[in-house]
């Protein structure tokens, strides 16, 4: 039995602490909607990475096969499986866009050269077609193995509309800040939070091949997320550009510097340090450990990159922001689509890329 069995026993239990959660959300948002709404989008942005990495994941492995996939399948189909619920839980931020976004205001619009591009209605567009393709996308992906032609596709796919979406839904929140990077440490970031949560909930193979390679892959995703971040921090540093390093001077300064001491050390430093450790790798426990550690991570990173600009929203808000649609998330997970127990494909049925 996994985790994610308990998930699906209790799927009540988790639904009504969600549900909990949420009448808080909206008791505050009550009495300051524009605040409440800005801390929702940094809970979405990172409960949304599940079901669009776990497509991608599937995508990959129709393309290039291997044993990895036909082991965590079974959990990452039904992951995927709720991009659509994902999808309709971005209508608060799709609504609610002129009180998160200040490119709304407008007397920003005027004066903005970008104003033909980053307006309410364009962004609401673009962001109903990102998500309507990649719900149809987990649905092509999750119900049955696409050809590597329909796959490669598809990732092409994500590739182009991952640097829309991530532009207007996290890069617009600061002002006159962009960064080509950022959209690739999100996209990477998606990848490696369903490749955490496969390795968190797959069943434990006997002879332990299946840990071993989804503890490669969660060393692949943690150096991919870590390099591109201190690239992208060099590379804007020593611009010396006064807009660029203004979006680094409050994620350094006061308890945003601790969030990212904790996101690079409990979530990537660590769980790097402890896989690269063959015991770790081969035991099913320390690799599930080590994966969980890496969620806690992801989690702390997408509120440093998102959260800083929004200096009206407490922490107390955030908190209850992440756990309400996570909570429900997990809750219609395991009521709707519950874990399929199936076992992994051997070594000689799975195709190795």
């Amino acid at each position: 039995m996994t985790p994610l069995h308990s998930i699906a026993d209790r799927p009540r239990w988790v639904l009504g602490l969600g549900l909990l959660c949420s009448v808080g959300l909206v008791v505050a948002g009550l009495f300051h909607p524009g605040t409440a709404l800005r801390a929702y989008l940094v809970g979405w942005l990172f409960w949304l990475s599940f079901p669009i990495g776990a497509t991608v994941l599937l995508l990959i492995h129709a393309l290039t096969g291997g044993r990895w996939g036909e082991a965590v399948r079974p959990v990452l189909a039904p992951v995927a499986l709720t991009m659509p619920l994902a999808a309709l839980a971005s209508l608060p931020v799709l609504i609610g866009a002129h009180a998160i976004y200040g490119w709304s205001e407008p007397e920003e619009l005027r004066s903005a050269v970008v104003h033909f591009y980053m307006n309410v209605p364009g962004f609401i567009a673009r962001s109903v077609v990102v998500l309507v393709l990649w719900s149809l996308l987990a649905l092509l992906a999750a119900r049955r193995r696409p050809s590597p032609l329909i796959a490669g596709i598809g990732l092409i796919v994500y590739g182009v509309t991952v640097s829309f979406s991530v532009t207007d839904w996290a890069m617009s929140v600061q002002e006159k800040w962009f960064s080509t990077l950022f959209p690739a440490i999100i996209a990477i970031s998606q990848i490696l939070a369903a490749i955490g949560l496969a390795t968190l909930f797959h069943p434990a193979d006997e002879d332990g091949e299946s840990t071993g390679d989804l503890a490669g892959l969660l060393i692949a995703g943690l150096l991919g997320v870590t390099y591109l971040g201190f690239m992208q921090a060099i590379v804007m540093w020593a611009g010396n550009v006064p807009e660029k390093v203004a979006w680094y001077l409050p994620r350094i300064a006061g308890g945003w510097r601790v969030v990212l001491i904790l996101a690079f050390g409990l979530g990537a430093a660590l769980p790097f340090l402890a896989l690269i450790m063959e015991p770790v790798r081969q035991s099913p426990f320390w690799t599930r450990l080590a994966a969980f550690a890496v969620l806690v991570g992801l989690m702390l990173h997408t509120l440093w990159l998102v959260a800083p600009t929004f200096v009206d929203v407490p922490a107390w808000l955030l908190a209850l922001a992440v756990a309400a649609p996570g909570l429900l998330w997990l809750g219609a997970l395991g009521l709707a689509l519950p874990f399929r127990a199936e076992k992994p494909a051997s070594p000689m049925e799975a195709r190795h890329g």
